[in-house]
């Protein structure tokens, strides 16, 4: 198992459910939490449990409908002064379910737009670059099997827009689209906090546009993150045989002999990164 001791975990919607659970599970592998919810008094009880357990917790507020709300947080979050390592994006909201679909109100496709994509997005968007810069990082996007009901049309394009963004399934047209968007919101916004938000996204476009490239067109991730885009490899040259890759491999998919080269199955990997971790010879890369 990779070794997570000491990591710094945000999770949002932490107050109960899956985001309760995955809290607890991260604690018993020694991980420090920062807890998000819509108000600090929602998490209380869990923060309160995991320092009784000598485990290091913040608690963090935001509307995950307000988007100049997600951006205070992340605000708060930096001022901790803690590298955030691993981030489990679980808050999301089921607006409705509408049999009489026809006449579904556009608010049931914002409000579904700003919880289940722009905000998980944009907590991505701003963790992400420091994981790379790091070396480390995991990102975890809950997203759902509901992605083409009509009578739950704004959750299920919200959660097939998530869908798209995780696995790198965007188009080159996208690209202009999110550029006219972010600017537009630049321009159309009334306060400061909401001119600044999409500065991410157009900083990363312009600095970083081959990357954006070369997931839509080549379907690879250069910074070797995307679990959807990228494989893992052993160069035979490094490899010195040690096994401590297979034996930490969680489904057994690595294969070798003492003093060998080893060989990672692709059909049976899961892109945990539990090998590369364990490798002391920088034997196993990400392609």
């Amino acid at each position: 198992m990779l070794d997570l001791k000491g990591r710094w975990v945000l999770v949002t919607g932490a107050a109960r459910g899956i985001g309760r659970l995955a809290a607890l599970k991260m604690a018993e592998q020694g991980c420090n939490l920062i807890l998000h919810s819509r108000d600090i008094s929602h998490t209380a009880s869990l923060e309160e449990e995991l320092k009784a357990k000598g485990i290091d917790c913040h608690s963090v507020a935001a509307d995950l409908n307000d988007i100049s709300s997600v951006l205070k947080m992340l605000e708060k979050i930096d001022a901790l002064g803690v590298d955030v390592d691993i981030v489990l994006n679980n808050a999301g909201f089921q607006i409705a379910y509408r049999t009489d679909y026809y006449n579904t109100p556009a608010d049931d496709y914002e409000v579904s737009f700003n919880v289940n994509t722009i905000a998980p997005a944009m907590i991505c968007y701003h963790f992400l670059p420091k994981m790379v810069e790091r070396g480390f990082g995991r990102i975890v996007n809950t997203t759902s099997g509901i992605d083409k009901e009509p009578e739950q049309a704004g959750y299920s394009a919200a959660k097939a827009a998530l869908d798209k963004i995780t696995k790198g399934q965007g188009e080159m047209e996208d690209l202009e689209k999110i550029d006219e968007l972010a600017k537009h919101m630049q321009k159309s916004s009334l306060c400061a906090l909401g001119q600044t938000a999409p500065n991410p996204i157009l900083s990363t476009m312009k600095f970083f546009k081959d990357e954006y490239v070369a997931h839509i067109q080549d379907k690879t991730c250069p910074a070797g993150v995307c679990k959807s885009l990228i494989r893992y490899e052993i160069i035979a040259d490094k490899c010195k045989g040690c096994t401590l890759c297979a034996r930490n491999c969680p489904v057994k998919a690595i294969t070798g002999t003492v003093k060998q080269p080893h060989v990672i199955d692709s059909t049976k990997c899961i892109k945990c990164g539990v090998c590369m971790s364990n490798c002391k010879f920088g034997a196993i890369i990400t392609k």
